[in-house]
């Protein structure tokens, strides 16, 4: 079974600044990713990206740990190929398969 919907900023971990490191928990989901999410309430905080490739050094931060994220705009869909019919997102951006999107970090 895959996961849901995640609405994430992608930036370089050398280029983010956090705070409070005793709250947030860590789980190797994969030999690829750590999933890090409050201990406290279990909130999902963002995705370290590990593994020796195109990805490494990158976080996918939850859009739901900002301030603001009214700013924010969707700029891409990713796995379009994979999504359940009950999602539907809207406006222009850019849509990528699931294999597209594997191409890209080969």
């Amino acid at each position: 079974m895959d996961g849901g919907i995640a609405l994430t900023v992608l930036v370089r971990a050398s280029s983010t600044e956090f705070h409070g490191w005793g709250y947030i928990v860590q789980y190797a989901g994969s030999d690829r990713d750590r999933h890090c999410f409050c201990r406290i309430c279990g909130t999902s905080i963002f995705v370290r990206h590990v593994a020796p490739d195109a990805m490494d050094g990158m976080i996918s931060l939850s859009t739901g740990t900002f301030d603001d994220p009214r700013p924010l705009r969707l700029a891409a869909e990713t796995c379009i190929d994979c999504k359940p019919e009950c999602y539907a997102l809207a406006g222009d951006c850019h849509r990528l398969t699931q294999a597209e999107v594997e191409g890209m970090f080969a």
